[in-house]
């Protein structure tokens, strides 16, 4: 569905103007410290782990549905499971994921400590329960050489209701009529 990721801090409205774009699908990524599923086996995301909020009509263009139904979009305790948590986790239609995603005080406390969160800290990171309705796969779970990914993909009732309390930055996956866009896009910013 696309040929370029663009991560970025701030927004960026003028990236769908540039003459060799096609299509600009803008991705809110809120920050996500670490998964868990009582029902499943341990999940080890090795950093390698986000939750990808996705506009429904563009979400069709970003996923391909394997098994189950898409969510409820009114729904802030559904989502969708990309299969590799499924291949490596056990995860499976109707298991329940906790997701963990601290306050911006939180990041911050753990960023000026310049190490990874204590299990004390993590034990104090809002979790927000979500049961999978389908398993999907992406084009970031084929095989590129930096190990597996594992993405979940939360309604717009989730986003709504649990962006408001931690840090949300914006991707966007970029459609272009030539494959160099990736390339001329990191020149320019």
């Amino acid at each position: 569905g696309y040929d370029s990721v663009v991560y970025t801090a701030r927004p960026l409205p003028q990236l769908g103007r540039m003459p060799q774009v096609t299509r600009v699908t803008p991705v809110r990524v809120p920050w996500v410290a670490g998964v868990g599923c009582t029902s499943c086996a341990a999940i080890n995301t090795s950093g390698s782990l986000d939750a990808f909020e996705i506009a429904p009509g563009d979400l069709a263009h970003t996923v391909k549905l394997v098994s189950g139904r898409l969510p409820d979009q009114s729904d802030p305790g559904e989502a969708l499971a990309s299969a590799s948590f499924a291949d490596d986790s056990g995860v499976r239609v109707g298991s329940v994921i906790q997701i963990l995603e601290p306050t911006p005080a939180q990041i911050s406390q753990v960023q000026a400590q310049n190490q990874p969160p204590s299990p004390a800290q993590l034990a104090k990171v809002p979790r927000h329960s979500v049961r999978v309705t389908g398993l999907v796969i992406t084009e970031n779970e084929f095989p590129a050489g930096s190990g597996g990914r594992y993405d979940l993909f939360p309604t717009r009732a989730y986003a709504a209701a649990n962006d408001p309390h931690t840090q949300v930055l914006t991707f966007y996956y970029v459609r272009s009529e030539e494959r160099r866009v990736g390339k001329e896009c990191r020149s320019r910013w």
